[in-house]
This record gives C-alpha cells, sequence and structure tokens, in this order.
C-alpha cells in the first residue's frame, strides 16, 4: 500500500505485496493540509474522502482504522 501526500513524499505502509515499478494497486492520496486533519484526527478518512479530499483506490486503501496519530 501507498499513502501520497504531494508534494511532501510517497511511502510504502502497511504490511502485504510490495512493488517496484509503475504505481501500485492500492493507493491512498491526499494533500498536506488533509494529512494533518486526518492525522490529528480533526476529520477522519471517511469525511475526507466524502469532500474529495482523500482518494483510496484498492481492496486494501482503506486506512481508517489507524487514525488518528495523535489527538488534537
Amino acid at each position: 500500500m501507498e499513502l501520497r501526500v504531494p508534494p511532501l513524499g510517497a511511502v510504502q505502509c502497511v504490511t502485504g505485496p510490495s512493488h517496484t515499478r509503475g504505481t501500485p494497486s492500492n493507493v491512498v492520496e491526499l494533500g498536506p493540509e488533509a494529512w494533518l486533519a486526518l492525522a490529528l484526527g480533526v476529520e477522519t478518512f471517511e469525511e475526507l474522502s466524502g469532500k474529495g479530499l482523500l482518494t483510496a483506490s484498492g481492496n486494501r486503501s482503506d486506512l481508517a482504522d489507524l487514525f488518528p496519530i495523535f489527538k488534537a
């Protein structure tokens, strides 16, 4: 699974199949402001997705259970 926060970076996270080239099958992408809101628990995975601020593709891309990382 790949988590992308352009232009800050992208990281392979969550165990499972790895890839080395091209676009992986499981991708979550969101902007820096949305990432901070998610990490701090200001907004949920579902809220950001519903607002179009987060895109998730693939059957392993639901990361809702991993957030928030920190409590605001």
